[in-house]
């Protein structure tokens, strides 16, 4: 209107004020929308406000964005990092970040649990790592559909870290902001199940990226944050990922557990699924499969030698036998003589239920091992 053309439709381009703007903050909000691309002019100061307007009406901007206040120390960058969000829980601090991945080509976004006895670690002000040898951490991977906010508002990992001294990681399940064509037409697949490896068919091999990019992201973390020691778990298929990262990338982790994960992922329909669309076929996906990895090590005598695992599984898990398929995880560890606890619980499901139920035994293994309980 302010450039003389015609308005047809409503102010938000066709977009339902009540049902469908709602959705487009959701978007935004977990990062699948980038607004900065949106907004040509920037201006500092109440007194900038009519400079806003007539950029507005002489037809070069887009959308302008008047700051009245200071941008507030919190947000401003640290490091490569960008503080989204910051919370007081259980005497320590909930954090939220996003940052640039040249591992994934586009910004990511993961959070972090600061316990009470860190509460100087990490960007703003004068922080500083306060913990000698940095901070004992558990990279939880989430699982399909996820992002780094499941685990984080379900899980119920921050009081039990608060009490042992523990951070807690959490990196997102995949890319964001970075549409390719079939990213959302289905839940096991693209955005929300990037399967914590490195595509390399197309158009996914550009940004898909997340094995590559959990290696960029610990020594980031540990710079920014002071982390120390790094125990790896996960849910579902971010328990695959903790299982085949730990056993690709031997000594990364200090620790090794998951929960209800896809232990055969080139047998399921799962991970056949990622396996031919990520990598392009189901036999390039074995050296992403912890039963083939396993057995891979048994036969060359190197079973003993890998690290020891920590797997629960709920009784009433409607895709354990199909989807999860525990006896092979099992049946591959015997046959490589190597070290594994699995565990059932009854009556328990796939669900953050679950895996609320068994955080703190799985925290507890992993501040054992990374030397955190006194």
């Amino acid at each position: 209107l302010v450039t003389g053309r015609t308005w047809k439709g409503t102010a938000f381009g066709g977009w339902k004020s009540r049902s469908h703007i709602p959705q487009l903050v959701s978007r935004v909000m977990r990062g699948e929308l980038s607004l900065e691309p949106f907004i040509t002019h920037t201006l500092d100061g109440i007194d900038a406000t009519n400079a806003a307007v007539e950029a507005l009406h002489s037809g070069s901007c887009l959308r302008a964005v008047v700051r009245y206040t200071p941008q507030p120390a919190s947000e401003i960058a640290s490091g490569g990092l960008r503080l989204i969000s910051e919370v007081a829980l259980h005497g320590g601090r909930q954090l939220k970040f996003a940052h640039a991945s040249s591992a994934c080509g586009c910004e990511m976004t993961f959070s972090c649990f600061l316990p009470p006895q860190h509460t100087t670690a990490g960007p703003g002000s004068s922080r500083a790592p306060s913990l000698e040898g940095g901070i004992p951490t558990l990279l939880w991977l989430s699982g399909l559909t996820c992002t780094d906010d499941n685990a984080v508002q379900k899980a119920g990992f921050q009081a039990i870290a608060a009490r042992l001294g523990v951070a807690v990681l959490y990196p997102d399940t995949s890319p964001r902001g970075v549409p390719l064509p079939g990213d959302t037409a289905s839940w096991d697949f693209g955005q929300g199940a990037g399967f914590y490896l490195d595509a390399t068919a197309e158009p996914w091999s550009k940004h898909y990226r997340m094995e590559s990019y959990l290696l960029e992201l610990l020594p980031l973390a540990r710079a920014n944050l002071g982390l120390g020691k790094v125990g790896v778990s996960g849910h579902s298929m971010g328990g695959h990922g903790a299982l085949t990262l730990a056993l690709k990338h031997a000594g990364l982790f200090t620790s090794v557990s998951a929960v209800a994960p896809i232990c055969n992922p080139s047998e399921c329909l799962w991970g056949r699924k990622a396996f031919e669309g990520y990598l392009g076929s189901i036999e390039a996906g074995k050296a992403h499969d912890a039963c083939c990895l396993i057995r891979a090590a048994g036969e060359q005598g190197k079973g003993a030698s890998l690290p020891p695992l920590l797997c629960d599984f709920g009784s009433a898990d409607k895709f354990m036998v199909e989807q999860l398929q525990p006896a092979a995880l099992k049946e591959a560890c015997s046959a490589a003589n190597a070290q594994l606890t699995l565990r059932y619980h009854a009556g328990c499901d796939h669900s953050y239920f679950f895996v609320a139920t068994v955080a703190e035994e799985h925290l507890l293994w992993h501040a054992k091992a990374m030397g955190a309980l006194l």
